[in-house]
Order: structure tokens, then C-alpha cells, then sequence
């Protein structure tokens, strides 16, 4: 049994997770020791699955989803399909982009309050309103930036909003501006 070139390729990734056995394994491990391309792409291979294998994801799915998965695994038929030469880089590339990316989102979650950091329901409410059930977001958004307001929450299971006037505007042309977007504000108090 003689592979083409193109199945030795796709073969590597079980190469490298030691799955291969009997004449795919001999035939694939003479390819890698005759062709120094096919021994590169073992190299590149084995430092992604040393990489993904020391990423701490920080999060499990748990027994349940485990099981979950290997319930839809035995199910479901496997149909393998083997990349070309040239996507197995790009598959690379895309799943050591992702280990990155990873890790750079679990360093920023760590770092804590930085400059700039402020939560956005940290400012005290001076309104609440209810707004109209089919008033649109870029209706309601236009009427508050008209008013000067912003929001600090909601909405409230009641669909309450509570805002915060911006500076510059007052409490009276806030409310004013607000009452009078009657298409898309159906009421307008003042916090308590």
C-alpha cells in the first residue's frame, strides 16, 4: 500500500497524536523521514498541539456536557474530509490566532480596573420613563440624545428605563424634550 501525497498530508494530525497504526503509520513516518516539507509540517504541527494542550481555557463544560458530547459523538455519522496542503497552514494559523486571542482576553479579565474603566450603572438616575412598545432603537436613541440623557438601566422587568441627564442640559429641558417625543416616550417621572 502506497499513499498519495496528498493523504500523507492529511494523515499528519493523527501522526502527531499518535492514532496511526500498522502500514499508515509506516508509510506516513518514511514519508516524514524522505521529505523534509512533510518533516517541517510535523514540527509546525506538534508545537500547536503542545500549545493548546498548556492553554488554561479557565472553564469546563463539566460532566454533563461531556457526556452531552459524547452522546452526539457515538449518534452522529463521521465523515472525514481531507485538507490540501495549503489549508492545513491556514487551519494552523486560525487555531494558534484563537490560542492567542484567548490568552489575551484572559490577561485583560485579570488585570482589574484600568484607566478608563467605569461601570456603566455606576451614575445615579435622575428620570424614569417607559417607552412605547413599538417605538424602534434608533427612535428611542435619537430621542434621548435629543433630551440629553443617557441610560443607566434597563430595561426593568416593568420595562422601566432609568437615565442620567448629561451635562450641559437640565433636569427641566430633559424632561421636557422627552415629554415631548410622544411617539416614542410614553411616560417621563423624576427619580426617586
Amino acid at each position: 500500500m502506497t499513499l498519495p501525497r496528498d493523504e500523507i498530508e492529511a494523515l499528519l494530525p493523527f501522526y502527531v497524536n499518535g492514532t496511526l497504526e500498522g502500514e499508515e503509520l509506516a508509510e506516513v513516518e518514511a514519508a516524514i523521514d524522505n521529505d523534509a516539507a512533510l518533516a517541517a509540517d510535523v514540527a509546525t504541527l506538534r508545537a500547536i498541539r503542545t500549545t493548546m494542550q498548556e492553554a488554561d481555557t479557565g472553564f469546563s463544560p463539566g460532566e454533563m456536557g461531556l457526556a452531552r458530547l459524547m452522546r452526539d459523538v457515538e449518534t452522529e455519522p463521521v465523515q472525514l474530509q481531507r485538507a490540501p496542503r495549503g489549508r492545513i497552514w491556514q487551519i494552523a494559523a486560525a487555531v494558534l490566532l484563537a490560542v492567542v486571542i484567548g490568552q489575551g482576553a484572559l490577561m485583560l479579565g485579570q488585570s482589574g480596573s484600568g484607566p478608563g474603566y467605569e461601570l456603566a450603572g455606576g451614575a445615579s438616575a435622575d428620570l424614569v420613563i417607559t417607552v412605547v412598545p413599538n417605538a424602534t432603537e434608533e427612535q428611542l436613541r435619537n430621542a434621548l440624545l435629543d433630551a440629553g440623557v443617557e441610560i443607566t438601566a434597563g430595561p426593568s422587568a416593568l420595562g422601566l428605563y432609568e437615565l442620567a441627564v448629561l451635562d450641559g442640559v437640565t433636569l427641566e429641558e430633559a424632561i421636557g424634550s422627552l415629554a415631548a417625543a410622544t411617539g416614542v416616550i410614553d411616560t417621563v417621572e423624576q427619580a426617586e
